[in-house]
């Protein structure tokens, strides 16, 4: 997760006294010059930013504050891209790498119509939405943009539709182009502070939609934007590109093995065992999916997460019975088992052998067993 978002929730509350980051072993010093954290700590940070700040329209200044700048070489991209319509599908495609509870769907909607030609912002960005948005339709189309949020942020959803809503207001009036024709779908019943809603949105709007929607008219897409640089927006779109093609070749696998592996090996060193084996729930979390899609990634990959941990486990329990300066109950305990059984039970299921049986044969050098693996 980048730490934009953060780091302005930090400095907020810390000018009022609030650390927000109390507990989590990360300072602002340090966060300040990090790229990116733990999703489950900007969780962390969201839900204590949401219970400080009492402002009833937070969502809304911050989102303004953040603007479309905050965003890198997505913000940048949109910027120069040749028109609203452009930059808009740009960000809809590209939009995980900066907020990647969010996913955005682009669509063509003839006016006057209640559905449209959905493009697929999951495809390449190249060529292939460049001419369908921009060379195939006319101004009186509409753009529809769909925003599907992740559910760990559901409770914080009207805050987080609020912060959505003026970063694209604020990068469509960017470019020279009103928002006032724009029409915002809320996906929650009219809040308490509706009067603020007709501060802030500049274009319409409505409650209790199902979705969170965004919808453009074609005055407003065709809008040639002042900033505009064609050089400028290729380039921010091969790094884009460049950046979600590297988390999508096979990301959550590699995530899986990287942070088991780096669980077991710090708990390893630790002379009092403090650090906790991740479960599959946890790791989801921390990676900003549910624990169904996690499984559904990892079988995509032909594995499941017992078998990643599995084969992590076994390297241990192998490594540290040949090295013999642990007792099989400080193995154990060393690997998170609560007892001797479970840690018994893991070592039949994995090798076919018990510890004891396990330590003889590897004193031996001979073959072991992958019974039960």
């Amino acid at each position: 997760m980048p730490t934009a978002y953060a780091v302005m929730m930090v400095r907020d509350a810390l000018q009022q006294g609030e650390n927000l980051l109390s507990g989590l072993n990360i300072s602002l010093e340090v966060l300040e010059k990090k790229e990116y954290f733990s999703y489950t700590d900007y969780l962390a940070v969201l839900g204590r930013y949401t219970d400080w700040n009492k402002e009833l329209d937070w969502g809304f200044s911050f989102g303004d504050r953040l603007g479309i700048a905050s965003h890198g070489v997505l913000g940048f991209g949109a910027m120069s891209a040749p028109t609203v319509r452009d930059g808009l599908a740009l960000l809809a495609r590209y939009i995980g790498i900066r907020t990647p509870y969010t996913r955005c769907c682009l669509s063509v909607v003839p006016v006057g119509t209640a559905s449209g030609n959905t493009v697929d912002t999951s495809a390449s960005m190249g060529a292939s939405i460049d001419s369908s948005l921009v060379n195939s339709h006319s101004g009186s189309e509409a753009i529809r943009l769909t925003f599907e949020l992740d559910e760990q942020v559901d409770i914080y959803r009207r805050r987080v539709c609020e912060t959505l809503c003026m970063v694209f207001q604020t990068y469509i009036e960017s470019t020279g182009a009103s928002s006032t024709p724009t029409l915002w779908h809320f996906p929650f019943d009219e809040p308490g502070n509706e009067t603020h809603y007709a501060r802030w949105i500049h274009g319409g709007y409505i409650f209790s939609s199902h979705r969170l929607v965004l919808e453009v008219p074609g005055s407003v897409a065709m809008v040639v934007s002042a900033f505009h640089d064609e050089s400028a927006y290729q380039s921010s779109i091969t790094q884009c590109e460049a950046i979600l093609s590297a988390r999508e070749q096979d990301p959550v696998l590699t995530a899986v093995k990287n942070k088991l592996s780096a669980a077991y090996k710090s708990r390893i060193g630790e002379l009092s065992p403090e650090t906790i084996i991740p479960d599959a729930n946890a790791l989801a979390a921390d990676m900003g999916m549910s624990k169904r899609t996690l499984m559904r990634k990892l079988k995509e990959c032909d594995t499941t997460f017992q078998g990643i941990r599995d084969e992590l486990l076994r390297e241990q329990i192998h490594m540290l019975i040949e090295d013999g300066k642990l007792s099989l109950a400080g193995i154990s305990h060393r690997l998170g088992y609560q007892d001797a059984g479970n840690f018994t039970r893991a070592c039949k299921r994995l090798f076919g052998l018990s510890p004891s049986s396990l330590r003889a044969q590897l004193a031996n050098s001979r073959p072991i067993s992958s019974t039960g693996f």
